[in-house]
């Protein structure tokens, strides 16, 4: 028998969905991780005896699966939180909603903010079992991405870039040059490799004009990094696009040359059936968010089953629910997408159990443009592990714990957490950051902004 080779941790005996191409699950798995990297994973008994570690974690009595990735949220708005439900009960909401309010509230935010926002939302994440994000922009991008490096989770972050929009506030406005000049910093300054690291971004096509987005698309693909935007969210667009353009805005970016795999596409909701096959043939990604359900009909299974690159997203904490958990937005997903396909066919089971999850996973990895190294539990992929405690009150008396997975779960099932083979959460308690100190220091903040922007 060949001797243990020595790695630095081994998860043991935990009921492992590994969400790999197989879509593997050992009853009583183990994963082996060396330099952050997963060098096996299996049976927990051939694990152990296989491998030497520094370190165990007993997964007896959990659950271990890929960490979660939200691939479309907004790091600068989660002092937000809570704002639109008291709009709405005092009856004072308008819209739209991005105009009217995220780009105004994220013109008030100092650097401090940028980093508290981004710290106290990265906590969240991984205490929810979120190990990666792709945040869609914000100002002081820096800031935010120090804010999210000092939790331990993994995340690219950007800076909302526009340059073609006089009605909102002159802070939050750029130059086209100056925008193009602020993206390539960023990603000069975080390059693809860290934890966390710099994209580009373009806030949408009626605030970016046509030179703007070709040159950020110019610069972004001679660097490989993507270029996060949010695309079809609302029909104000589309007309947008039609009185401007004379084109629909997938006809408008095909026209630009920028509709490829350097785009990645929060929302697109108000597509048609050929602009399905569009992102698809173009290799153009999908940010899904449970929101998308306030704003039209959204296909996430119909993009999901033609190919398209489809993540789930939770767009912010202030407009996901207020929940930056995201076993709850694939949850909101499975119920969306039964109704909008399922109802119709009467077909009550449209989607596979952990069809969702697995865009939540896998899907959000492809959309990414990181298949195979995050989203599935695989020797070479990066050892980001989460473990689900199976004794709370929904996994009792459940037939299998992969059905309490796909059927109850959420992130306060969540027990430990691992980004690149290092605890970040134990127990459930944080270990990278004092949360109580950024959760005081964050309900300060957001009360003197609120009464700011409500001023």
């Amino acid at each position: 028998m060949a001797a243990p080779v020595d790695v630095d941790l081994v998860v043991r005996d935990a009921y492992l969905v590994t969400f790999d191409d197989e879509g593997a699950i050992w009853p009583s798995g183990g994963v082996a991780v060396k330099d952050g990297r997963i060098v096996a994973v299996g049976d927990s008994a051939t694990i152990e005896a296989a491998h030497r570690a520094a370190e165990t974690i007993d997964g007896h009595g959990m659950l271990a699966m890929p960490g979660l990735i939200d691939s479309h949220t907004h790091l600068a708005q989660t002092m937000m939180k809570g704002l639109f439900p008291e709009l709405v009960r005092a009856g004072r909401l308008r819209q739209p909603i991005w105009r009217q309010y995220l780009i105004p509230f994220e013109s008030h935010l100092t650097p401090e903010d940028a980093h508290l926002s981004a710290a106290l939302a990265s906590s969240a994440m991984l205490l929810q079992g979120t190990t990666t994000f792709f945040d869609a922009g914000g100002p002081h991008p820096a800031f935010a991405a120090r804010g999210a490096e000092s939790t331990g989770i993994r995340g690219l972050v950007s800076r909302s870039t526009l340059d073609d929009s006089s009605d909102i506030p002159e802070s939050m406005r750029l130059s086209t040059d100056q925008a193009i000049e602020e993206n390539v910093r960023l990603v000069e300054e975080w390059p693809a490799g860290g934890r966390v690291a710099g994209a580009m971004a373009l806030r949408q096509i009626m605030n970016c004009t046509p030179e703007l987005i070709t040159q950020i698309h110019t610069e972004a693909a001679a660097r490989g990094v993507k270029v996060h935007t949010h695309l079809l969210e609302g029909t104000y667009e589309v007309d947008y696009a039609v009185q401007r353009y004379g084109k629909r805005p997938v006809e408008f970016l095909l026209d630009l040359g920028v509709f490829d795999e350097t785009l990645h596409c929060a929302h697109a909701v108000h597509a048609t059936p050929w602009d399905v096959r569009r992102f698809r043939d173009n290799a153009v990604s999908v940010a899904h968010c449970a929101n998308n359900y306030s704003f039209g009909v959204p296909r996430a299974l119909e993009y999901w089953r033609e190919g398209v690159a489809l993540g789930l997203g939770t767009d912010g904490a202030a407009m996901s629910q207020g929940t930056l958990d995201m076993f709850r937005i694939a949850a909101t997903v499975a119920t969306g997408q039964q109704h909008l396909y399922g109802v119709p066919a009467n077909e009550p089971w449209v989607l596979a159990p952990d069809e969702s999850l697995q865009m939540a996973t896998r899907g959000g990895a492809r959309a990414l443009g990181m298949a195979g190294r995050i989203g599935q539990l695989t020797p070479g992929a990066a050892a980001d592990v989460v473990l689900l405690r199976l004794d709370g009150p929904d996994a009792a008396v459940t037939v299998s714990p992969f059905a309490f997975l796909v059927d109850g779960a959420r992130g306060s099932d969540v027990h430990t957490v691992l980004v690149d083979g290092t605890p970040v959460v134990r127990g459930g308690e944080l270990l990278t950051v004092d949360l109580e100190r950024v959760r005081a220091e964050a309900s300060v903040r957001q009360g003197r902004l609120v009464e700011a922007f409500a001023a």
